[in-house]
C-alpha cells in the first residue's frame, strides 16, 4: 500500500488498526499483528519519511514509532497496546507499464526495464517481488505478456497481488489461476489512492502468513516465510464496490487534470 502525502500518518495507523482488528476478530485470530508494506513508488519514500525524519522515535498522536533492529522496519505501538509492523518496499514501473512491487527493500531499482529483468533484479536484491493487479493494466496484449512471463519465469520469491481497488463484481482474472497452477500465490494489498477518503483502506485486503515473526527483524521473517511458502495463504476483506471504485477513478481523473505542472498525481 501507499502511505500518501495528502494522509494523516496518524489516521493511517488508526483505519489500518480498525481494519487489522475486523479481520482478527472474524478470523479468530486473537495473537495477529499488522504488518503494512509501504511500496513507495520513485517520486515518494514515506518508509523513509516516519524512519528517519522527525516522526521517528516521537508521537503521532496515539501512536508511538521505534526502530528494530533492521533498516526497512518499524513497529508502530497504540496506546490500547495494539501494534502494527511498517515494512518497507518499492514499487518500480517496467518497460510494459506493469508495476511490479519489492517487498522488503529501500533501493532504488531502475524503471523503464522488461518485465522479467524488473523482477530479476528485485529478487537478485534480496527482495520479494509481486505482480499487483491494476485497472487496465491485466488487459489485452498487456494480459499476454504477463501470462508469458507467469508461465516462463522462476517462481521463487514471486507473487502475484489482487487489490481492493478491483470491484468485487468484476469477474475475478484468470491470470490468478494461471500463476496458481505454478504456485505463484496471491498477496493482495489495499492500495489507496492518493484521496483524502482512501485513508480508510489500509489494510482492508490481505493475508495470513502464520510461523514465528521476530519483531526485532520482521523483514527477514517474513521474506522467509514468503519464499518458504508451499500453498496459497488465507485472505481476508473484501475488494471495493463499484460505486467507491467509480468514485475513486473520476476523482483521480480530476486530480491529474488539475495537479501543477511537474507534481506527482498518482497513478491506477
Amino acid at each position: 500500500m501507499h502511505l500518501h502525502r495528502c494522509f494523516d500518518p496518524a489516521g493511517f495507523l488508526d483505519s489500518a488498526r480498525e481494519n487489522f482488528r475486523a479481520a482478527a476478530e472474524q478470523a479468530g485470530r486473537s495473537n495477529s499483528i499488522g504488518c503494512l508494506w509501504l511500496t513507495d513508488p520513485p517520486e515518494d519514500r514515506s518508509f523513509h519519511r516516519l524512519s528517519r525524519g522527525n516522526l521517528a522515535g516521537r508521537r503521532m498522536d496515539r501512536w508511538s514509532l521505534s526502530p528494530t533492529s533492521e533498516p526497512t522496519s518499524l513497529l508502530a505501538v497504540h496506546d490500547s497496546g495494539d501494534r502494527l509492523l511498517l515494512l518497507a518496499g518499492r514499487q518500480i514501473a517496467s518497460r510494459e507499464r506493469f508495476e511490479v512491487l519489492a517487498l522488503g527493500s529501500e533501493v532504488d531499482f531502475s524503471s523503464g526495464q522488461s518485465l522479467g529483468d524488473t523482477i530479476a533484479a528485485v529478487r537478485e536484491g534480496g527482495a520479494v517481488a509481486v505482480v499487483p493487479w491494476g485497472f487496465g493494466k491485466w488487459w489485452f496484449r498487456r494480459s499476454r505478456l504477463l501470462a508469458h512471463a507467469l508461465r516462463t519465469l522462476p517462481t521463487r520469491g514471486l507473487f502475484v497481488g489482487d487489490n481492493a481497488a478491483r470491484p468485487r463484481l468484476f469477474p475475478r482474472p484468470p491470470l490468478f489461476d494461471l500463476a496458481a497452477s505454478r504456485k505463484i500465490y496471491n498477496l493482495p494489498g489495499s492500495d489507496p489512492l492518493p484521496l483524502r477518503w482512501e485513508i480508510r483502506k489500509p489494510g482492508r485486503l490481505g493475508a495470513v502468513l502464520e510461523g514465528p515473526l521476530d519483531l526485532s527483524r520482521p523483514v527477514a521473517s517474513l521474506l522467509q516465510m514468503l519464499r518458504e511458502l508451499r500453498a496459497q495463504p488465507p485472505l481476508f476483506g473484501t475488494p471495493d464496490s463499484v460505486a467507491g471504485f467509480v468514485r475513486s477513478q473520476v476523482g483521480l481523473r480530476l486530480r491529474q487534470r488539475t495537479a501543477a505542472p511537474g507534481q506527482p498525481a498518482g497513478d491506477n
